[in-house]
């Protein structure tokens, strides 16, 4: 835990120079403390290089290999501090540089996603930057790719960051079994003078299955980490559909503990890290003790002309092997052609009293043949178990006992997290609504915005632009206005108590009690009229 908090600690002013809204003062200060950090790393790399053109040894190779991620992040982020210190500069220039346009630029997914909703089809993109040149062409790609703009979705910045971990991690422990395999190189030279010629074929065959057990896994892994972030937007973009039907009951209902499915989804970026991690390292010892028996076992020997006990258990299995095999096939063409109507087309019984004397004498065969497919179910979990182990998206357990699984579990309570917390509908709207306020907000004193609210009531005339077109503006500004006023005489009409809790004319200012007579005078009149009209 002391090792931990110093870790985070250290790396804690980065997060705080990346999420800073002073971005020019945050690039700076980030800029130089990772380039501090690089200077040290790279003076640590520098003197392991000399170490190892001095000594030659391996190990130092290896730990610099180790070390290989910590100097590209720290050079990433040097990177992009120092893009984040051209951009303020570019934007202190630029004075007509709109800091909501900037957040429309970010979220342009957001916003194609609502106007997909509401046009019902796809939409353009609107804030789309045109790109240019090699790099951005890769960007732009990398971009549709990320984006998928027939869906409108962008992956969250911390499903990304959590991958790329899982990445990083997976080759951590490809470096540390290639230096394990190293290791046995070594020791296998050391000993050949006096081990015997099949023993020292044996543990070579067996070395070289270990080479490609490391490189099968880490191409498994990475493909299957690919394969979870399509996942992970499959079921992000099910749950803004609303669509819950593939989540466990008790997160589909919302009748479990909320505050477990919180918990959860803080340990899901530990939990996918350490999964991957663990998914890898059993893959490799399962895939080499396979690859190791088909090879040592079966291909060589036949190679070679020789005999081995999987061979001749195979050679003495395999008549009651092909016979089990033809049987199954037999049951299922005399189920389509002889049993069922219409060739297997409509799912009824043709001939019962056949079908019946078939199933009593296969009832005592099957009996042999249901220890067989038991043991075959319980190697398809394993190896399914095995293959699939890093995805959390989907639980290994059965569909009764999902909330059992600790990693489905803790991804569950994350995507629900994300799909309250980042929402495109959510975010727009927050994010129109706080633009129309700003809009609306006039840095007047509040006085003089009401009796300026009166005067535009008084004056009835429709002012022009300078194209000679009425002014629309005003005319909205005007209908706004009205409309509030009437609304809060409906409102006093429905809920007479709140009358006297208006301002009277001693403790407000001039505009207020007229406003404030403005409306409860109407209130009166309409109650008096009779009227009842209530608010939506």
């Amino acid at each position: 835990m002391i090792a931990t908090v110093v870790i985070a600690t250290s790396a804690y002013p980065l997060f705080v120079c990346i999420g800073t809204k002073y971005k020019k003062w945050g690039a700076l200060f980030g800029f130089t403390y990772s380039s501090a950090w690089f200077s040290l790393f790279f003076y640590k790399f520098s003197h392991l290089i000399r170490e190892c053109f001095s000594t030659t040894k391996e190990s130092l190779i290896f730990e610099m290999l180790h070390e290989l991620p910590q100097y590209v992040c720290l050079l990433l982020l040097m990177i992009y501090f120092l893009r984040q210190i051209v951009l303020s500069f570019k934007r202190s220039l630029l004075m007509n540089v709109e800091e909501r346009s900037t957040w429309k630029m970010e979220n342009c997914h957001m916003y194609q996603h609502v106007e997909m909703l509401l046009q019902g089809r796809d939409s353009t993109t609107t804030y789309e930057v045109e790109r240019r040149g090699f790099l951005a062409s890769i960007a732009t790609r990398l971009k549709r790719w990320m984006y998928k703009p027939k869906r409108e979705f962008k992956y969250s910045t911390r499903i990304i960051c959590i991958f790329v971990v899982c990445f990083f991690a997976i080759y951590m422990v490809t470096v540390t079994a290639i230096q394990v395999e190293a290791i046995f190189q070594a020791i296998l030279e050391g000993y050949s003078k006096v081990l015997a010629e099949d023993l020292k074929t044996d543990l070579k065959l067996w070395i070289d299955c270990y080479s490609w057990a490391v490189i099968g896994s880490a191409i498994k892994t990475w493909i299957i980490l690919l394969n979870m972030l399509t996942w992970h937007r499959h079921h992000l973009t099910r749950l803004r559909q609303g669509d819950r039907m593939w989540l466990p009951k008790s997160a589909w209902k919302f009748t479990g503990s909320l505050s477990f499915l919180t918990a959860q989804s803080m340990k899901f970026a530990g939990f996918q890290v350490a999964y991957a991690a663990w998914g890898y390292s059993i893959f490799v010892v399962v895939f080499w003790g396979f690859l190791g028996i088909i090879v040592s076992f079966i291909i060589h020997p036949l190679l070679e002309g020789k005999s081995s006990f999987i061979l001749h258990f195979l050679y003495k299995i395999w008549p009651a092997l092909l016979i089990t095999i033809c049987i199954y096939v037999a049951q299922l063409v005399a189920a389509k052609f002889c049993f069922l109507m219409q060739n297997g087309k409509v799912f009824a019984i043709d001939n019962r009293k056949a079908f019946n004397i078939t199933s009593y004498y296969l009832f005592f065969f099957n009996i042999f043949l249901g220890i067989l497919s038991c043991l075959l179910r319980i190697l398809k979990g394993l190896v399914l178990g095995v293959l699939f182990l890093e995805r959390v998206q989907k639980s290994i357990l059965p569909s009764s006992f999902e909330v059992m699984d600790p990693g489905y579990s803790a991804y569950i309570g994350y995507i629900l997290i994300e799909h309250v917390h980042a929402n495109p509908v959510l975010r727009v709207f927050i994010h129109l609504l706080n633009e129309s306020t700003m809009e609306n907000r006039i840095p007047n004193s509040r006085c003089s915005n009401r009796s300026s609210r009166q005067n535009l009531l008084q004056n009835t005339d429709d002012t022009k632009n300078e194209d000679g077109r009425p002014d629309l503006a005003t005319k909205i500004a005007r209908f706004k206005i009205i409309r509030n006023r009437w609304n809060l005489a409906y409102t006093l009409i429905r809920n007479p108590g709140l009358v006297g809790l208006r301002r009277s004319e001693e403790s407000s200012d001039k505009g207020a009690s007229c406003e404030s007579a403005f409306a409860t005078g109407s209130a009166q009149k309409l109650q008096n009229l009779g009227g009842t009209v209530e608010l939506v």
